[in-house]
């Protein structure tokens, strides 16, 4: 078909032929499918975007929870894990012995319960040659990994001591938790 009779066509007479009809049909029917395919995907990818920001979201969650269970665990074992003053009998004479500190008296009190833990204390009393030698001791219950702790801390003068010194006697509760 040449240029010329193009131009001489009316829409008219394309309108009369059946095939011309036909052909903007499909025309028409395939710009509304590609429209509608075109929408269903893009919903598609949308949900799609959700689900992995919601599975991002859960997994970032069950990290955490991992987290926190390791962290639970690591508080847990610190607590003693005995339930008798043996293990912090044991624990002060090893402090005392690292420190070079010799108790007079360790008496051990009686046990105090704090959900979900135990508490047992001894009481402690010495008598002090050398502060930096109870600094060390004290130093070395406070950063114990246990949960160990110095309760009560008391000094008396107990007279005079050797060479003009006072002597000075040193009282303390020190104290442990258990997991029941």
């Amino acid at each position: 078909m040449d240029l010329d009779k193009l131009k001489d066509l009316k829409i008219e007479d394309l309108i009369k032929k059946p095939l011309f009809l036909f052909q903007i049909g499909i025309i028409i029917f395939s710009f509304v499918a590609a429209r509608r395919l075109y929408t269903n995907q893009a919903k598609k990818v949308q949900e799609v975007k959700l689900e992995i920001e919601n599975e991002l979201g859960v997994e970032s969650v069950i990290a955490d929870i991992q987290k926190l269970k390791a962290r639970l665990d690591d508080y847990k074992s610190m607590a003693s894990p005995y339930n008798d003053t043996s293990f912090i009998i044991n624990m002060v004479s090893q402090f005392a012995n690292q420190a070079a500190i010799k108790f007079e008296s360790i008496r051990p009190q009686s046990i105090r319960e704090i959900d979900p833990y135990s508490y047992m204390s001894l009481s402690l009393s010495s008598q002090i040659d050398s502060f930096s030698k109870l600094g060390t001791f004290v130093s070395l219950i406070e950063n114990s990994p246990k949960f160990l702790q110095i309760d009560v801390l008391r000094f008396s003068n107990t007279g005079s001591g050797v060479q003009d010194k006072q002597a000075t006697q040193a009282e303390m509760v020190v104290s442990s938790y258990y997991l029941k």
